[in-house]
């Protein structure tokens, strides 16, 4: 009879025991609520969140020209000069790889950091002025200053873009 409950005993334990580690119940472990740790680069540190890049222009040509028709710093792409012709009037001399011809569209801006804003800026319509002055593949550039009430010609300070 001895035996019988203690064979009984033994039954039970190991029946508790087996429906504690079905449910997942791991006896004599800890658990914890670690998270996963992050992802790893392949030389094995941490990969750091990806910072986005500055855009490039995507314009064909440009350049930043001061009043004496000098062309600052390195903001320039497919402009080989620019020529101060006389007061307010500019032939910029673009690359044999940009077509110039009376359909030719460029954006003109004032720098008013290095001009009065008075001043304002505009396109000539016709190529052939700088080519009858030596310049073949360029295009005209006037500026005109309107604060006295009448439009007169000034050197200002460009950004032109061709897009």
């Amino acid at each position: 009879m001895k035996l019988r409950r203690i064979a009984l005993a033994l039954s039970a334990v190991a029946l508790i025991a087996g429906a504690a580690l079905g449910a997942g119940v791991a006896l004599g472990s800890g658990s914890s609520n670690a998270q996963t740790p992050p992802d790893k680069s392949p030389g094995g540190e941490a990969s750091m969140p990806r910072v986005p890049k500055p855009t490039k222009p995507k314009s064909q040509a440009y350049v930043h020209f001061l009043p004496d028709g000098t062309i600052t710093g390195a903001l320039t792409k497919k402009v080989l000069a620019v020529h101060h012709t006389g007061t307010g009037r500019y032939c910029v001399d673009l690359a044999s790889s940009i077509h110039v011809s009376a359909d030719t569209f460029i954006q003109l801006t004032v720098d008013y950091f290095n001009s009065s804003p008075e001043f304002m800026v505009a396109m000539s319509g016709s190529p052939g002025v700088c080519s009858g002055l030596g310049f073949a593949n360029s295009v005209r550039i006037l500026t005109d200053s309107n604060d006295t009430g009448a439009a007169a010609a000034a050197d200002v300070a460009v950004f032109l873009t061709i897009p």
